[in-house]
């Protein structure tokens, strides 16, 4: 049976049910502060690589899967532009410690 929401709404508070959640409550990571000083960025993004494992490039993120967040931190070689490590946890802390 198909019934307009405008009767339904009141019947349905009066007896304290709720619908199914579309979606989820969202949660952003903190921003950065746009008023605060950083400092200059000291690299010359110029990496001449020869060989492996000459330079490594680290990067850490949070995603967010269907529940809460995760966080990845992420190691790849610049030769081969390759994962070769990565650990992913449900804490920022533990996610980049080791």
């Amino acid at each position: 049976m198909h019934v307009a929401r405008c009767p339904v709404e009141p019947w349905r508070r009066r007896r304290g049910l709720r619908g199914a959640p579309r979606g989820r409550a969202f949660t952003s990571t903190p921003r950065a502060d746009e008023t605060t000083e950083r400092p200059a960025a000291l690299v010359l993004h110029a990496f001449p690589a020869t060989r492996p494992t000459q330079w490594l490039g680290a990067d850490c993120a949070a995603v967010a899967p269907w529940r809460g967040f995760g966080y990845v931190a992420v190691v790849s070689d610049g030769v081969f532009r390759r994962i070769v490590g990565w650990r992913g946890d449900t804490t920022w802390r533990s996610a980049r410690a080791r």
